[in-house]
């Protein structure tokens, strides 16, 4: 099996780990002739590596360098039977790729994006085989999180697909699969969960720090703000431009607003940056009861978090066991929906969906059905 890889990049680099495994045939592609020795030499040193650590033999180690290329040169793509683009959140950068990718490849070829939130219908406009278009879309690092996402669209054959699943699965990576409206998904959630994290620090009672606090003691394995700082602001952007929608907009309004003006200043933030451009200071009211406020932040969030997975295994038909496999994997979150209700109880969770409702009128808080999850 021969795949290329395109992109050298964090993501395509701990894809080309996973591929040494494989025992595949692997084409590095870069943009510039001058990366060629660079990503030469990165890879060799990773088969040394294995090496030394008795995981491959030197035979086995001159066997996996005769079969690696790295290259500009789309040339050295034709032959492949999957093509995996890794490279920034830029359309056309994308577009252009996979325009190159099919002058150089026959029909079979599947077509890979690792975009996490660019829609594939404008990334593969101008493939002419369709078909064989899907998003492949994996969260760094590769080596603690086994979820990726396979998103496709109503041309994308099911055989492909398939295809797919098997090669994630011989990554040992655990692939949830997301037809059309649902592509992108779990970046989709995370960006609520960030969405909802900010409005709680607009209110002016707790930190950035504070919140994120909150979160890894009793939720999740990382903060809302962590999240956003090992993301980076761009990235963040580009989930907001595409996640959007007049559905939604009441709900991402602030958060659109601060990510429009992070982005302009920064791509990755720390918590220090991230007050200075907080509209309010924290009021530290000392009359405020402040244990009781977090426990409610936590109340709220896990709402929020439920009502949604409640949405989208319902009524958008998301396989329920994947779901919460990717927010335990991505996520660190434990915690199953059954789990939240049963310990604040359904009533206290619509109350808390209900409040909110009554001020950002969306689909978000639209309650869902959340006795499915009790059955």
């Amino acid at each position: 099996m021969k795949i290329s890889v395109i992109g050298k990049g964090k993501m395509g680099n701990e894809i080309i780990d996973r591929l040494i495994e494989l025992g595949s045939e692997i084409v590095w592609v870069c943009r510039k002739k001058e990366d060629e020795d660079f990503l030469k030499s990165k890879y060799s040193k990773k088969l040394k590596k294995m090496c030394r650590r008795k995981k491959l033999s030197q035979k086995d180690y001159y066997n996996k360098m005769n079969n690696f290329i790295a290259s500009s040169n789309y040339n050295f793509v034709s032959g492949s039977q999957y093509v995996i683009e890794t490279v920034i959140e830029d359309l056309e950068v994308k577009k252009e790729i996979f325009e190159k990718v099919e002058r150089q490849v026959d029909d079979e070829c599947i077509f890979l994006t690792n975009t996490s939130s660019i829609p594939l219908e404008a990334i593969f406009e101008n493939v002419k085989n369709k078909s064989r278009c899907l998003g492949l879309h994996f969260f760094y690092p590769l080596k603690i999180i086994k979820t990726v996402e396979i998103n496709y669209l109503d041309w994308t054959d099911m055989k492909n697909v398939d295809k797919v699943r098997k090669l994630a699965l011989s990554f040992s990576m655990e692939p949830i699969l997301l037809h059309k409206e649902v592509n992108m998904l779990v970046s989709y959630i995370i960006l609520i969960l960030m969405a909802e994290t900010y409005m709680i620090l607009e209110e002016g009672i707790l930190t950035p720090q504070e919140l994120d606090q909150i979160l890894k003691e009793d939720f999740m394995m990382m903060g809302a703000f962590e999240i956003l700082n090992s993301t980076g602001t761009r990235i963040v952007k580009s989930c907001v431009d595409n996640f959007v929608t007049e559905d939604n907009k009441l709900y991402f309004d602030s958060f659109e607003s601060i990510i429009n003006k992070l982005s302009s200043e920064y791509d990755y933030i720390s918590f220090g940056e991230y007050i200075q451009f907080n509209t309010q200071e924290c009021k530290r009211n000392i009359s405020l009861n402040k244990e009781k406020y977090k426990e409610d932040v936590l109340l709220r969030i896990t709402s929020t978090y439920t009502n949604i997975l409640t949405h989208f295994v319902l009524k958008k038909n998301v396989d329920k066991d994947e779901l919460l496999g990717s927010m335990r994997s991505i996520l660190g979150i434990s915690k199953t929906p059954k789990d939240i209700l049963e310990y604040y109880g359904i009533d206290n969770i619509n109350k808390v969906l209900r409040r909110r409702g009554n001020l950002i009128n969306c689909q978000i808080y639209k309650l869902e059905d959340l006795h499915y999850w009790m059955n």
